[in-house]
Parts: C-alpha cells; structure tokens; sequence
C-alpha cells in the first residue's frame, strides 16, 4: 500500500476547505493509503490551530487525537538540514524518511521545489489525486 506523509499545510487546509487536499486526507481515512506523522508534525498543527485559527487547546488536541485515528505516529530521531530558507519543512522530510513513505504531499514552495528525496516524490495534492486515480502511483 501507498505511503503517505502529509505537510501541515495540507491537514490545515483539508479542515477549512472542500478540494484536492481533503481528498488526499479522505484517501487515509478510508484506508485507501497509510498515512504517517511524527509527535513534531502534530505538535506544530496544534500550535497553529491555536494562534492562527483561535482554536481553543482542547479544540486542536481533539483534532489531533482524530487526525492519529487515520495516521500512524513514527518516531522522530533524524534529524536532515535540506531546506535552509525554512528548516521547519525538513521535518515533513524527516518522517518520510522514517516511514519509508513514497510520497510527500505538500502545498509548500519550499518542500515541492525539492520534487524528490531518495525515492520520495513531493508532489501537491492535486498531483498526489491525479497519479493515484490514474493508477501510476507504484
């Protein structure tokens, strides 16, 4: 099966808004991919639902504790500097790594200019939509 690490910015989106990184996120929970996180991933969603989205702490803990119902949490112990213009993306990196994920999925500039690490491909969520319902993802 297909595995999958999704950028922050796609658990975000796919909370606020119908479309493509939705889609993505409604592939892992119906079982469709496996989808991974890492312990700093989730804790950076939180931060955000709080600061930018006024969600109140057991607000986002409740998102959190729904979005580990279709993720599995891999250990984070890696640590890579690829992206320097925001080292905070390497994270994303980092948990494909240690899930030895196919894809990343992301709408961040600095993790979709890298295209691939190893043999990870970083692709948007449309992409990521496209290739899976073509049937290219291997």
């Amino acid at each position: 099966m297909i595995k999958v690490v999704f950028d922050t910015n796609v658990l975000i989106s796919s909370l606020f808004w119908s479309g493509n990184p939705r889609r993505c996120i409604l592939l892992a929970r119906r079982k469709h991919i496996l989808a991974f996180t890492t312990q700093p991933i989730l804790d950076e969603l939180h931060e955000k639902l709080v600061a930018r989205f006024k969600y109140k702490p057991n607000e986002a803990k409740q998102v959190i504790d729904d979005i580990k119902t279709y993720t599995g949490v891999v250990i984070h112990g890696m640590a890579l500097r690829l992206i320097h213009a925001d080292p905070e993306d390497n994270k994303i990196v980092e948990c494909a790594v240690e899930a030895e994920a196919n894809y990343i999925v992301s709408g961040d500039k600095h993790l979709l200019n890298l295209k691939k690490y190893k043999d990870i491909k970083i692709v948007s969520p449309a992409d990521f939509l496209k290739a899976f319902k073509n049937q290219t993802i291997m």
